[in-house]
């Protein structure tokens, strides 16, 4: 195993690490950048292309926030969990400094929009609404303590789909769907 991947596993597992034991946080897998003080939470496992997403949603205009995790704060709030973006690719892993990128978030944001949102070659991106009840059970199913702490789980993800605006849908070319991710935002009212 080249030494590169090695020092990747271990800070991945270390980022892991941090997310299932901290006290007061709760980290759901997703991607995060923010919009007029607004956060756009993207849900995904690992390798679902999130980080592909917030690159291209940084390079458009969006702060920076998240490229991993959402970092939900007990006061329902969403505080940045920056860190170098993982680019992976057919070449392995390119390290992205979010700074060089555009803006970078350096405090919490209020919720906004939580968007489920997968690629697919020549989608159009065509969003739906969820309700806050299968909201909330999609973002349970992304939270990184689910299986060990499922009440805390079950509150933080409710607590999300209420405060927030759900959406899924496909979406094509990452440029373009960026771009049609920020002019959405500005049309959608928060729901608190």
């Amino acid at each position: 195993t080249p030494v590169g991947t090695t020092v990747e596993l271990l800070l991945d597992d270390l980022q892991l690490s941090v997310a299932l034991h901290a006290t007061d946080d709760v980290f759901v897998h997703a991607g995060v950048v923010a919009c007029d003080g607004r956060a756009i939470v993207l849900p995904g496992r690992s390798r679902a292309g999130k980080s592909t997403l917030v690159e291209a949603l940084v390079r458009a205009g969006a702060t920076y926030c998240s490229d991993e995790y959402a970092r939900l704060a007990p006061d329902g709030r969403i505080a940045p969990f920056a860190r170098p973006i993982q680019q992976r690719g057919p070449a392995g892993c390119e390290i992205v400094d979010p700074h060089r990128l555009g803006v970078v978030a350096d405090g919490p944001v209020e919720p906004g929009i939580v968007l489920f949102t997968r690629y697919i070659a020549d989608a159009t991106f065509a969003p739906i609404f969820v309700s806050p009840a299968r909201a909330a059970l999609d973002i349970f199913d992304n939270i990184v303590i689910a299986e060990v702490n499922p009440d805390l789980a079950t509150e933080a993800a409710a607590s999300l789909a209420r405060r927030s605006v759900t959406m899924r849908s496909a979406r094509g070319e990452v440029d373009v769907a960026a771009d049609a991710i920020l002019a959405m935002v500005q049309s959608v009212e928060s729901p608190a």
